[in-house]
């Protein structure tokens, strides 16, 4: 049997789920009250602070060949990562994101909300990076505190692959 999960990366996850499932379940209340989607969404911009041409960009934009689950997943976890890179912090910009399989889907993982991050480009390569000088220069440009490197060796090792 694989080792169970930290508790507090798991609290943390769910943390980001259920904050966002308030924020539903209000602009859920306030559109039974008549109010239009543009004024829902100006309550989630003003709620998060988030980019929304980005949020926009995504939503006019699925990933062609992913699953219903997996495009709105995307959606929720923009919205649920504050627009944020899940190692970084950096805002996601449009043209940089990537949604990461923590457990691969060759391995069983899903496209379930808990099994998803975003994160930018150079740091979605990072995590699936194998050979040693390209792990070098990307580590490089990125410049990760050791937090930052802690969190991205965390999701390497749920990959399979060795810590750096």
């Amino acid at each position: 049997m694989g080792q169970p999960k930290p508790i507090k990366r798991q609290k943390a996850r769910n943390a980001e789920y259920y904050d966002m499932q308030r924020t539903q379940d209000d602009l859920y209340k306030r559109s039974l009250n008549s109010q239009n989607f543009i004024e829902l969404m100006e309550i989630i911009q003003n709620l998060s602070g988030i980019d929304m041409n980005v949020l926009y960009h995504l939503m006019r934009n699925p990933m062609a060949g992913q699953t219903i689950e997996y495009n709105d997943n995307r959606l929720s976890l923009f919205c649920g990562q504050c627009g944020r890179c899940a190692i970084t912090g950096v805002p996601l910009q449009i043209g940089d994101i990537h949604c990461h399989h923590i457990i691969h889907r060759s391995q069983g993982g899903t496209d379930r909300y808990e099994n998803l991050m975003l994160v930018t480009e150079t740091v979605h390569k990072l995590l699936h990076a194998t050979n040693a000088k390209t792990i070098q220069k990307l580590l490089e440009n990125l410049n990760l505190s050791a937090k930052q490197k802690a969190k991205l060796n965390y999701y390497r090792l749920k990959a399979g692959l060795m810590g750096i």
